[in-house]
């Protein structure tokens, strides 16, 4: 969660967790308007480092990322926290924890897989080259349940 900290240092989000705006602009089809959507994906912006390399392949940050993108309906919200709020849901719905045994420490124990494509199956998504498109089954190893999350991108 320290990205999400470093977003209230670099002038992102005001203290009230209200999301500063910006110059609208449209980047590979997607509509800019707050620096926040800039941090996320506009990689010339001045405040886009904020976030590492690695941090962006977690899931949580996908996840993030997903939600506050939205599509192409999308009403946004000029505060934060419904944001952090629903992430944070889902993330708990998607991922199984445990304590360590040892470490006494909380572990996520559910694997995650992030897929692109399927072999001998049509093409998973109608307009491939979207970062709105995803699936990712989380699989619960002691209920021996698989979470399936999917979306696809239809259209501007």
């Amino acid at each position: 969660m320290s990205f999400f900290d470093r977003l209230y240092e670099c002038g992102v989000l005001r203290p009230t967790g209200h999301i500063n705006g910006c110059v609208p602009d449209v980047v590979d089809g997607m509509s800019i308007d707050n620096d926040f959507i800039k941090v996320l994906f506009v990689e010339d912006s001045d405040q886009y480092d904020t976030s590492p390399a690695a941090g962006r392949e977690q899931l949580l940050f996908r996840l993030f990322t997903h939600l506050v993108v939205g599509g192409p309906l999308n009403q946004y919200d000029d505060y934060i926290a419904p944001y952090f709020d629903f992430t944070r849901a889902l993330y708990k719905d998607l991922v199984t924890v445990a304590k360590d045994p040892v470490s006494k420490q909380i572990v996520v124990t559910s694997p995650v897989y992030s897929v692109a494509a399927v072999d001998g199956l049509a093409p998973l998504f109608p307009m491939p080259a979207r970062s709105q498109n995803f699936l990712y089954v989380s699989i619960n190893p002691t209920a021996r349940v698989a979470t399936v999350l999917y979306n696809a991108w239809a259209g501007d």
